[in-house]
């Protein structure tokens, strides 16, 4: 009785081809791609929404969504910058 080899243990003869694996990525959406970015910037959502609101007090809630805005992209924009995807 023959030692299988690597390609028996595996379950493919040596007559069978290798699959190929494919390279389609799972986030392809635009809605995936969208909350990837809200799921980096967010450190910097939550800091821009506290500063802004401190920062303008006579109108918190603008300060505070206009500070979200920035922090957010400061925050994308820092990250894309440092993986050195910018």
């Amino acid at each position: 009785m023959p030692i299988p080899g690597k390609l028996e243990i595996a379950g493919l003869s040596r007559n069978d081809e290798r699959k190929q694996m494919s390279d389609i990525g799972i986030l392809n959406s635009p809605l995936d791609l969208a909350l990837l970015a809200l799921l980096i910037g967010s450190p910097g959502l939550a800091i821009g929404a506290i500063a802004g609101a401190l920062a303008w007090r006579r109108h918190r809630w603008w300060g505070a969504a206009l500070g979200a805005v920035t922090g957010w992209a400061l925050c994308l924009l820092g990250w894309l910058y440092f993986t050195g995807n910018l």
